[in-house]
C-alpha cells in the first residue's frame, strides 16, 4: 500500500509541471515566424501579430458599438477594437487569431483598431 502511494506521488510530481507548461503554451502561444511578438509592440506602426483571444466585450460608443478583444501571446497582451461590430463569426474566447494593421499605444499598451483578421485556430486544446 505504501509503495502505491509513493508511486502516485512521484507520478503526480512529474505530470503537474508538464500539464502546467501545456496550459501555458495553449493560453499564451509563442509567436510563429513571420509575425511580431505582441510584447515588442512599443511604438506606433504597422504589424502582423498572432495570439489567443482571452476576453470579448461590446462597448457602447454614442450611437454605435465597439467590439473589443484582449489578445495575448507568450510575450504580451494587445487590445483590439472593431468599430461598428458586435461580433465576428466563428471567433470566440480561446480562438487563435492573426491580426494585421496599424498599432497605436494607449496608456502604455498596444492597441489595434479595425485590423484585418484571420481565424487560425479553434478555442479547443489540440
Amino acid at each position: 500500500m505504501r509503495k502505491l502511494r509513493d508511486l502516485v506521488k512521484r507520478r503526480e510530481g512529474k505530470d503537474v509541471p508538464a500539464a502546467e507548461e501545456k496550459v501555458g503554451a495553449y493560453e499564451h502561444p509563442k509567436p510563429p515566424a513571420g509575425v511580431k511578438p505582441i510584447g515588442s509592440l512599443t511604438e506606433p506602426g504597422k504589424a502582423t501579430v498572432e495570439g489567443r483571444v482571452h476576453a470579448m466585450e461590446i462597448r457602447p460608443v454614442e450611437h454605435n458599438s465597439v467590439l473589443a478583444w484582449e489578445v495575448s501571446d507568450s510575450t504580451g497582451n494587445l487590445t483590439v477594437l472593431f468599430y461598428g461590430r458586435s461580433h465576428i463569426a466563428g471567433v470566440i474566447c480561446g480562438s487563435l487569431v492573426r491580426l494585421r494593421g496599424p498599432v497605436g499605444i494607449r496608456d502604455g499598451r498596444p492597441v489595434m483598431i479595425n485590423p484585418a483578421y484571420e481565424h487560425v485556430g479553434s478555442g479547443t486544446a489540440q
